[in-house]
């Protein structure tokens, strides 16, 4: 991790101020973020939809919101190397999403899913390596003032995305011409939950998908700026850079000097 690369200013922030900042390496980095996102979320989703359908449909939509903690890994794979002036292209990253998908996949679909700090913890759990009982204790340390901010970053986003998500459906429904007769909300709920018609689960997954691609990269966004905003707070990385400058500064200096005393002694 080198701090000198870094693509923002560290130093010390209010925890809201943090997300904001998580929220614009998101935009800045957008194109590595969201294109490898929804080329390896969207088939991932289609295949859960396929396989589960038949079966039950409340099933295959729960099942595509319980696995979101997966897809997660993706903007934290891409920002977690930006962040520090490496930023991935979109094909390493595509051909590194396999593993980052399957990895840990019982703790990220259990824990990790139920946790409503998720996007403030996930560098810990990703990228941090460490084993159980040091990240347990981990975790009490970078929590400390944290959990408010971590919640409240979680709650507003499952608002946004619902809202999103329940928004949408809404306009489709209202752009239908009155004509056909057709309601959607009637339409759901005849077939619900017994078997709800498969153009209505591609729609309302189609709803969902879109107020996800939304929300979720900036959730992830803001919870690691969060983490990198308590590590800054805790190991002084602000510090570390401002002295990396100063030293840098004085062999500048230094290289300087005899050159300039050469000139006077030849004077």
């Amino acid at each position: 991790m080198d701090l000198e690369r870094v693509a923002a200013v560290i130093r010390p922030r209010e925890p809201y101020e943090a997300i904001d900042l998580g929220f614009g390496l998101a935009r800045t980095f957008a194109r590595q973020i969201w294109l490898p996102w929804l080329i390896c979320v969207v088939p991932l989703q289609l295949l859960v939809i396929g396989g589960l359908w038949w079966a039950h449909a409340t099933l295959a939509l729960l099942v595509l919101w319980w696995i979101k903690p997966l897809c997660d890994r993706i903007p934290l794979f891409v920002l977690s190397r930006a962040l520090f002036g490496a930023t991935p292209k979109v094909r390493d990253v595509i051909r590194a999403s396999p593993k980052m998908l399957v990895r840990q996949l019982f703790w990220a679909l259990t824990v990790q899913r139920l946790d409503p700090r998720r996007s403030f913890r996930l560098p810990v759990w990703e990228l941090e390596g460490l084993p159980f009982k040091q990240r347990g204790r981990r975790m009490k340390v970078l929590d400390r003032g944290q959990e408010a901010p971590a919640f409240v970053l979680s709650f507003l986003c499952y608002c946004m995305q619902w809202g999103l998500a329940f928004g949408l459906f809404m306009l489709i429904n209202m752009l239908i011409p009155s004509q056909t007769g057709i309601n959607l909300w009637q339409e759901l709920d005849r077939g619900w939950p017994d078997h709800v018609a498969l153009p209505m689960v591609l729609l309302l997954w189609a709803c969902y998908l879109i107020a996800d691609a939304i929300v979720s990269p900036l959730y992830v966004a803001g919870g690691f700026a969060l983490y990198i905003n308590r590590r800054t707070h805790l190991e002084g990385w602000d510090v570390q850079l401002a002295f990396q400058r100063l030293a840098k500064r004085l062999e500048k200096l230094e290289d300087k000097g005899p050159s300039k005393r050469g000139i006077s002694e030849r004077l």
